[in-house]
């Protein structure tokens, strides 16, 4: 039976591919004794959560910037084009990150990366079980360096546009947190190996 995904949106040949090699892979462990389960999230979905999972931290920040620094919003015209270039690419380097955690754990030959057209998402894959610890690691890589650090900073420096810019990553960190969130809480063993999911939003679980 087809993947739901897979009638949800036209796979690549790329993405194709990577299907055919995890089934192989889930195969050879479901013989070795693995049971298998799957942690994901609708696309659509998962910016719901994003924006649920930045509320608590934008709440906090907020208060403890604007309770220190007026709101000068004039100061971000300074910055215009190049902010939002910066922005850009921070999304590209958003799954950098992600791909720099998980290939220092997994080897850099299993990191992919690509764009979801249909939902305008870009994502990186590691197509190699890793442990937990790993796992969760480079997951949250870009919401503490291009999240929380700028964020951090700017309480200090009382910069607005470090404060914006980072609560905009901690946005773009949400699904990444939810996803976090549910392998954390999700009573998943310490010793599972865990894995993204070659076509949906999420990762596999395989665990004894």
């Amino acid at each position: 039976m087809k993947e739901k995904s897979e009638k949800m949106r036209r796979l690549t040949s790329a993405e194709q591919k990577r299907l055919e090699i995890f089934e192989s892979r889930k195969e050879e462990l479901l013989k070795k004794g693995y049971a298998f389960k799957e942690l994901t999230i609708h696309e659509i979905k998962a910016n719901g959560l994003a924006f649920l999972f930045w509320l608590p931290f934008g709440v906090i920040f907020s208060l403890l910037f604007f309770g220190k620094y007026p709101a000068d919003f004039s100061s971000l015209e300074a910055f215009g084009l190049p902010g939002l270039l910066l922005l850009l690419a921070a999304i590209v380097v958003h799954e950098g990150l992600h791909g720099l955690g998980w290939g220092l754990a997994a080897g850099f030959d299993s990191i992919e990366f690509g764009f979801i057209l249909k939902y305008l998402t870009p994502y990186c894959y590691c197509g190699r079980p890793q442990k937990k610890s790993t796992y969760i690691i480079g997951g949250l890589l870009p919401f503490v360096i291009l999240g929380l650090l700028p964020v951090i900073y700017s309480l200090f420096t009382g910069s607005l546009f470090w404060f914006l810019f980072g609560n905009v990553m901690i946005m773009g960190a949400g699904g990444d947190l939810a996803i976090c969130w549910m392998i954390v809480f999700g009573k998943i063993k310490k010793q599972s190996l865990l894995q993204d999911h070659p076509i949906k939003v999420g990762l596999c679980v395989f665990e004894k």
